[in-house]
This record gives structure tokens, sequence and C-alpha cells, in this order.
């Protein structure tokens, strides 16, 4: 539906994909050009990525903490926050989006309406006990383009069995392409050996 709030302002131009108009919402004080598409649904194009203000680009994801996981020894596991926690804040998502920043059932980054080129910045928290002393843990974005690549976040080792190893970390990536904007990112660990996972929050803010 509509929203009531989005007034047409200017003239409305037809294209062979579709008719084009800018729209402004009158409390939010955002715009976007709207293309009218000729089997009667609607794409939104945002003038910039970021969307209308600075304090309306970004989601928080909390983990209640209420399920932990194992990655399996030399497995890549995606860490999965399950939006259920103290900090779980989406009021501050872009006006434009018409769908989460993060998947929680997935654990997947979902940028299918972020336009390619946008900065997507990331912080991570997160809680790693290995089963044994001295395993190296890598912590990486994980993407499906280009057949699967990494950025890697963090190289080290765990030093102590059995003891909470803490791990927080920023990062900044693009959406280079179509095939990132389709199929998203993923937070993912890979351990020298079996290892427990306790998410504790990731934030996800387009710049």
């Amino acid at each position: 539906m509509q929203d009531r709030k989005l007034i047409n302002v200017g003239g409305a131009t037809a294209k062979k994909s579709g008719v084009y108009s800018m729209e402004f919402h009158e409390d939010s004080h955002y715009a976007h050009i709207k293309r009218a598409n000729n089997d009667g649904s609607a794409t939104y194009f945002p003038f910039n990525a970021a969307g209308p203000t600075p304090s309306n680009r970004f989601e928080n994801y909390s983990d209640s903490n209420t399920t932990t996981y194992t990655a399996l020894l030399n497995t890549d596991t995606t860490v999965v926050f399950d939006g259920n926690g103290p900090f779980e804040d989406k009021r501050f998502s872009p006006q434009w989006l018409t769908h989460d920043l993060y998947d929680s059932s997935t654990g997947t980054i979902t940028l299918t309406d972020v336009p390619v080129g946008t900065l997507v910045h990331i912080t991570y928290d997160l809680q790693l006990i290995p089963s044994s002393s001295n395993e190296e843990v890598d912590i990486f974005l994980n993407f499906q383009a280009f057949g699967g690549y990494k950025i890697y976040l963090y190289d080290s080792d765990m030093n102590s069995q059995n003891t909470i190893h803490h791990y927080s970390g920023s990062h900044t990536f693009f959406v280079i392409n179509e095939d990132v904007q389709t199929n998203g990112v993923q937070l993912k660990i890979n351990a020298g050996c079996n290892t427990e996972i306790v998410p504790r929050f990731i934030n996800i803010a387009l710049l």
C-alpha cells in the first residue's frame, strides 16, 4: 500500500521501463525517485545510499544468548545472531528499504535493495570457547560473488581450552556488483578445534 505521507513533487516522465517521478515524505523528510513499473510494481532509487539523514541508515541485531552452537574442526561456520537480544534495534533502518539488513535465520547480511556502489560498515561482537589450547581461529566475511571469496577480519590463536575468548571488530566493504547485492554476505569462523560460538551483536550501517 502506498504511504499517504509520500508526496509526489514535480511531474512524471514516461519511459519504456515505466513512469518516473520524485516523492518526498512529509514526516520523515526523505526523497527518492519512484519508477512505476509496467507490471504494476514499483522500484525506488534513493538519492544516496545512506538514506535521508545520518540517523536513518543502520540496524543493530543482538543475540539472546539462549542458544549456542559449535563450529566443528576446520569447518567454515556462519555466526548467526538471533535478533532477540536486549540491544536489538531497527528504528533507524533506511526508510526506502523493503527488507531487513540481516536475515537471522541464515546469518546473512541482505543487500537486495541496496544500490551497487554502496559502502557497508559492520561492527561485530562474539565469544569463542575452544575445546583445546593454542588453536588457530579465522574470523572472516564470506562472499558468494566471484565464485566465492573471503575478507579476513581476524587471524590468531586461542590460547586456553574451555575459556572464553572475546572478539570485537569493524570492517567496511563495497556492494561491488549485482552478485554481492543478490547473495549478501555472512560472518563466519574457522577454528583448529571444535569451538563453541556465543554470538553477541552485529551492527550494519550503510555509508
